[in-house]
């Protein structure tokens, strides 16, 4: 799948956008949208995996394990 190269720069490959589009009710196996141009870009437990581990990285901090780190918030749209 190729979407998920863009979550380095949080920038959809085809059209450039970083806005996503969620389900209404998101389940790691739901499919996540390019709001852009509407391209397939992977699965909400995907995208999570990979912001979860990009804060990792840029909190510098070894102490900040996949454990303290959440994405997983109520969104309020």
């Amino acid at each position: 799948m190729g979407g998920f190269a863009l979550l380095s720069s949080f920038a959809c490959d085809t059209c450039g956008s970083p806005a996503i589009m969620l389900p209404d009710a998101p389940e790691d196996t739901s499919a996540i949208r390019c709001s852009g141009c509407g391209s397939r870009l992977g699965t909400w437990g995907e995208f999570k995996a990979r912001a979860r581990q990009l804060i990792i990285e840029d909190s510098g901090q070894a102490e900040a394990g996949p454990r303290r780190v959440s994405v997983d918030l109520a969104l309020d749209l």
